[in-house]
């Protein structure tokens, strides 16, 4: 069997519509466009293109922001990859074995260069939800409940490759558990010095997150420069 990693992209069309964003207020809606969002989360082999198309090097696909992070960190793939020999290894390990697995331990600053080199961009919190809210028809992407034969990778189990467990109800896979995903949402908040910092806001829970508390109101915010963590992406067509 060809592994996902190896394939092009395999997008899932989402017809617009308004989206409630209050159940107590008649006048709290939005209307999301019609988009195309990726079906699985982005793979290590996915990544590996950008890195090795010179994705780390290249300023067009890079935010201001993002380019001079970039640079002051001298990062040219992600930290815990180590390419020795001609051979790309991930956490001590063959890559090539994982291509399947999403990548992780990114910044929301990787995430959104990677997006631009696929001709994309990162979802916003608000389409996030009505993904995973099957057009908001659904409490969560299964249905109403979790149910306990869906495999979300969750409760400190081990990260698994994006084509494990069932999908959504529109064929998404891994909403829920296994990763946390960059959306482009943000918010900016001050120390007590007064600096302002800016923080992207993630969705879905990961691999350690107790299964009991994940939902479609869980979310996570990250500065945008932060790596280690089991933080990846989906990308939405531009």
């Amino acid at each position: 069997e060809k592994c996902i990693g190896s394939q092009d992209l395999e997008f899932i069309k989402v017809c617009g519509k308004s989206h409630i964003l209050n159940l107590n207020s008649i006048d709290s809606y939005n209307f999301i466009k019609s988009i195309e969002v990726s079906k699985y989360p982005i793979t290590n082999y996915q990544y590996l293109k950008f890195v090795e198309k010179g994705g780390y090097y290249k300023e067009k696909y890079w935010s201001k922001d993002g380019y001079y992070w970039k640079n002051f960190t001298k990062l040219n793939k992600p930290i815990h990859w180590e390419h020795k020999n001609n051979i790309w290894y991930a956490d001590g390990n063959l890559l090539r074995n994982y291509y399947d697995y999403p990548i992780t331990k990114i910044s929301y600053y990787e995430a959104e260069a990677c997006c631009k080199f696929y001709s994309c961009r990162l979802p916003y919190e608000l389409e996030w939800n009505f993904i995973s809210s099957n057009r908001n028809y659904t409490l969560n992407p299964y249905g109403l409940y979790n149910s306990e034969s869906l495999d979300i990778v969750s409760d400190f189990e081990d990260v698994r490759d994006v084509k494990y467990g069932k999908g959504s109800i529109m064929d998404f896979k891994q909403l829920y558990g296994n990763i946390w995903e960059y959306t482009k949402t943000s918010r900016t908040i001050s120390n007590s010095e007064h600096y302002l910092n800016t923080e992207v806001c993630l969705k879905g829970g990961d691999n350690i997150m107790p299964e009991f508390l994940i939902n479609n109101d869980l979310k996570f915010y990250l500065p945008r420069d932060f790596t280690g963590l089991n933080t990846g992406f989906r990308m939405i067509k531009e």
